[in-house]
Formats: C-alpha cells, structure tokens, sequence
C-alpha cells in the first residue's frame, strides 16, 4: 500500500496500521521525510512524479492523504489549494486507475455548511471556503478518474502527530508552556482519534469497499469543551483555554459551525466503531508519555 503525504498525521497513522495488519507500506513525503521510514520524495504539484512513482512502485492500494490541509492557507491561495486538492487528487486516482490499484482520497466535513445538525454521506454538499470547495472538485474529479474510489470523509483527527498540527497535539504544547489559547465554543464536531481513523480505513480497503463514506467519532462536542477534556488528563491549566466565539478568532477562510458526521453507514456494514473520545484521549495520552519517554524529555 502507498500512502501519499505520509509525514503527517493521518499518513503516519496509516503507515503504522498498516504495518500492524503486516502490508507492505510505502510512504512518500516532500515536507519532513525525516518522519517516514524509507521516505519516496513526491510533488504532489507535479503530476508526471506522481505517475511515474505510482508506476514505479505498483502498489495494490494507494491513499491519497492530503494535499493543501489548511483552510486559511488556501483561502490565501486557492491556485494552489485546486491544484494539490483536485488536480493532483485526479492525476493519482488516474494513475492508480492504470496500475489497477485501488484508491482512497481522505475528504473533509468542510465540503459542508454547517447548518445541519448532522451530516451523511448523501447529503447535499455546500461549501463555504476555497478549502471545501476544492475538496467537492477533488471528490468528483477522483470519483471520474477511478470509478471504483473509497472517499473517506472525516472531522477534527487528533492524536500522535509528528508533525505536531492537530488540536490535541496544539493544546498540550501551547499549554504545557503556559501559553494561553483562544478556543472556539460554537464549533462542534465529532472528532476522530487518528489511530482509529486508520483502522477504519484499512478495514474499508481490504472490503474493497468504494464511493463516500463517513469516517468520525462517537461523541459530538465542541471544540472548547474538547480542549477541556485533554487539559484535564493531561495536567495541564485548562483557564488558558480561551472560550470564544468563531466570528471573534480572526480565520481567513469560514468555518462549518457543525461539522458531526453520521457514522451509521460505519455500523450497518459491520466496520468496529470508534471507541469514545475518553478512550482516545486516553490512548493518546499513553503515546505522549511514549514520546517523551524516547526523546528523553
């Protein structure tokens, strides 16, 4: 399996499932290949590397991870968001199509307004930022290119990062150096630990299962009281988490103010559920310990 932008979170998360489940893994990197094993260099901003490395390797899965991530970034340059988010999205289901591999693209609940209590995967998609709508390109342009394609769409992923970018991974260290932090109360989502997340989407992928599938957590909350709850196993001072609202935080690009996915299409095919947000609070902050452990810390 070939996991594509696998230095962040969900890739690593992907590349360690996978070797649990004892695959061949395969991961490409351009920022920060010092967090891949045997890292294969890949510009999702080229597509002929992408078809080249995809044909040199002939991996029987490859999932496309990320492009542009970042909803603010892309709001700054939407060229660049529709060409790594879409564009490159197509050329690597495209490519993957030829080698007959199969294709997971990891979507978001950006393609979403916010203004449903919550969300399925058949229900109509209206994005608000540059960000969401090069997702909605990406999902139809990839859903094109390889009819057969498994769209994971998922919310608020948290949990070991090497990167360290996600939420949790942000409260804990903007925290443990006693900075203070501005949290939105008014957002309220389902997040997913990304060690589940991985799980989840390999079990997909081995079922050869395809089209758009929801992939979040059991329990709905909002942001602030998320921030809280990792505070509080951690130790830390949660009065530095700053409840605001999201008009007040200063985003470029706007924000789904409810984001809660349906997992019912999860449970009805059988797929093992995410445990609760404790669990993976829990578990996240047993690796934290881990981490510092090995670096000495």
């Amino acid at each position: 399996c070939m996991v594509i932008s696998a230095s962040g979170q969900i890739g690593s998360a992907l590349m360690r499932e996978g070797a649990r489940r004892q695959w061949d893994m395969v991961g490409t990197a351009r920022d920060h290949p010092e967090f891949v094993e045997r890292p294969v260099r890949l510009d999702l901003e080229d597509p002929a590397a992408i078809d080249a490395v995809i044909r040199e390797v002939r991996p029987e899965a490859v999932c496309l991870v990320s492009g542009m991530g970042n909803a603010d970034l892309a709001e700054e340059d939407p060229r660049r968001a529709w060409k790594l988010n879409s564009e490159a999205a197509e050329a690597t289901a495209r490519t993957a199509a030829a080698v007959c591999a199969r294709f997971s693209y990891v979507s978001s609940a950006f393609v979403f307004d916010g203004s449903s209590e919550r969300y399925y995967e058949n229900s109509a998609v209206r994005p608000l930022s540059v960000y969401g709508q090069s997702k909605v390109d990406g999902e139809r342009r990839v859903q094109q290119a390889h009819p057969n394609a498994l769209i994971l769409r998922t919310v608020v992923v948290y949990g070991p990062d090497p990167q360290r970018r996600n939420f949790a991974t942000q409260v804990v260290d903007r925290l443990s150096r006693g900075e203070a932090m501005q949290v939105p109360v008014d957002q309220i989502a389902n997040p997913i630990y990304n060690r589940d997340f991985a799980r989840i989407a390999m079990e997909l992928m081995e079922r050869d299962s395809s089209g758009i599938w929801n992939v979040a957590g059991t329990d709905e909350i909002d942001r602030y009281s998320f921030g809280v709850r990792i505070a509080r196993r951690f130790g830390l001072e949660e009065s530095q988490l700053k409840a605001t609202l999201t008009s007040k935080m200063g985003y470029r690009a706007p924000r789904p103010l409810s984001a809660c996915l349906s997992i019912e299409k999860l449970h009805t095919a059988g797929i093992e559920i995410p445990g609760s947000l404790d669990r993976g609070i829990e578990d996240f902050f047993a690796s934290e310990r881990e981490r510092k452990g090995e670096n000495g810390q």
